[in-house]
């Protein structure tokens, strides 16, 4: 089982300033734990790791539990036995949800290119409410803008995971694509207040603006910090920038403010990822490790979920 020394036990200053005032709900931190740290490692984890590790950043035991059936429930996760101890790991299409998210998290740019098509997407009414509500979440995750009800937006919508997101939620066959362009000769003062109407870009701003204020001064402590710190950080960076990034709509260069918070933050999180990257790995390494499943236990078959890829060494971030 995963043991912490007394002094890794003990939460540092830096780390309580950073939990100070996040929004850290059991389904949603667990989410992230997966997406960044254990499905990577395409193995099972044991319930009482999760405990340990979540324990970490402010969540109870039962929270985790209740959690964690939650996650099932929804089909996010799926659970296995060895002996007495339960381990977890994504199901089919939690693999797919967080590979989705992963590819924007860690996307190499902030904004989409300057480009004048747009895919839409027109949502049927006869779409039950519980799969109009699910299939909103996914699509304004996936960096859609919803101009009007029922009506989305996108300037680098990728045909593929928009298919897969349609056919997940059985609506395919309730939802309108269309490809449109952009008329050059006409005013775009439209479109920038078609921004600030639909994507609550000042509240947005003053997120990021939060963001920026609240990591800052962990980059200019990152090099000092143990590798368990490195752990709770980074998994504290990550966690608030997808809640804020799954607010934001991906928009071209025109309608983006060249001074937009948004690209700051976005910098500040792709180096101060870099930085914690091989500690809080080290880190993962060991607690991921001592407590695994057998082998032979998990294995399990290739068609159960897609491999998810590695993320690649700080360098590999690069900016743009």
């Amino acid at each position: 089982a995963l043991r912490l020394s007394p002094v890794e036990s003990s939460a540092s200053p830096l780390v309580t300033a950073l939990r100070h005032g996040l929004q850290l709900k059991g389904n949603s931190l667990l989410m992230t734990l997966f997406g960044d740290a254990i499905a990577p490692r395409n193995q099972p984890v044991w319930l009482g790791t999760l405990i340990q590790l979540a324990g970490q950043l402010g969540l109870s035991s039962r929270l985790v539990r209740t959690s964690v059936y939650r996650l099932m429930a929804d089909d996010w996760l799926v659970a296995s036995r060895e002996g007495r101890r339960s381990y977890y790991r994504l199901s089919a299409s939690g693999a797919r949800r967080v590979e989705h998210a992963r590819r924007r998290i860690y996307s190499q740019r902030a904004v989409a290119s300057d480009t004048p098509h747009w895919t839409l997407l027109m949502v049927s009414i006869a779409l039950r409410a519980s799969a109009r509500q699910q299939l909103q979440r996914e699509l304004l995750w996936n960096g859609y803008g919803e101009i009007a009800d029922g009506v989305y937006a996108h300037t680098e919508a990728d045909p593929a995971s928009l298919q897969d997101i349609l056919l997940a939620n059985q609506a395919t066959h309730h939802v309108c694509v269309l490809q449109a362009q952009g008329d050059r000769s006409m005013a775009t003062r439209p479109l920038h207040a078609l921004r600030n109407d639909c994507c609550c870009v000042q509240r947005l701003e003053l997120a990021w603006q939060r963001f920026i204020e609240r990591f800052a001064p962990a980059q200019a402590a990152a090099s000092g910090l143990c590798d368990h710190e490195a752990f709770l950080v980074r998994t504290l960076l990550v966690h608030e920038y997808r809640r804020i990034l799954q607010r934001q709509p991906i928009l071209p260069h025109a309608l983006e403010s060249p001074d937009m918070a948004h690209r700051q933050a976005h910098q500040l999180f792709v180096q101060l990822y870099g930085q914690l990257h091989t500690r809080s790995e080290r880190f993962l390494d060991h607690a991921l490790t001592s407590a695994a499943m057998p082998v032979q236990a998990s294995a399990a078959p290739a068609r159960t979920r897609p491999a998810l890829r590695r993320l690649s060494p700080p360098g590999a971030l690069a900016l743009h």
